[in-house]
């Protein structure tokens, strides 16, 4: 079971898609704040700030029925888990569904997640914890320094229609 006993309706509930574009216009709004002098490589879409870690409920998989040989799939998981942008992730589905066929759900979720990584590590996150009815981001203490991150960032993700964000300034974990 791909979410385990308890989890089961996890995916339905949590909603990676809804994170992942909150998480995307957030970005955006930091992108708008960067000062003009700011290194070209801070202004890439895909440039990450932190490395975060990603806490989920549930196992990230390639089934076996999919990628039948096993070194081939320990190949796909190296490369996806070190991607670094979207269109890795994206280029890395077009091929998955080229040459194994369609995507499974278990992959999708797996390339969510990678997506939810890299989205978070724009936004200075250290870790991110998705469980059944939140999502805990625990920010890098980096993020203290970068007064755009508080005057556009944060606001930008208050103002979701889809999510209730709150906030709250923890020195701990």
């Amino acid at each position: 079971n791909l979410l385990g006993k308890e989890q089961s309706g996890f995916v339905q509930t949590v909603g990676f898609d809804l994170y992942c574009r909150i998480l995307d216009e957030a970005v955006a709004e930091l992108k708008k704040s960067l000062p003009e002098d700011a290194p070209e490589q801070a202004r890439a879409a895909d440039y990450m700030l932190t490395d975060p870690e990603i806490d989920v409920n549930f196992d990230l998989l390639i089934p076996h029925d999919y990628i039948e040989n096993d070194l081939e799939r320990i190949s796909i998981y190296h490369r996806l888990v070190n991607y670094k942008t979207m269109d890795q992730i994206g280029q890395l589905r077009m091929e998955l569904r080229d040459r194994f066929g369609p995507v499974p759900e278990e992959v999708e979720l797996f390339l969510n997640v990678m997506k939810l990584k890299i989205l978070a590590g724009r936004l200075y996150a250290r870790r991110v914890i998705v469980g059944p009815k939140t999502t805990r981001i625990i920010f890098d203490p980096k993020a203290r320094e970068d007064e755009g991150f508080f005057r556009n960032t944060i606001p930008a993700l208050m103002n979701q229609k889809e999510a209730q964000v709150r906030f709250l300034d923890q020195q701990k974990d």
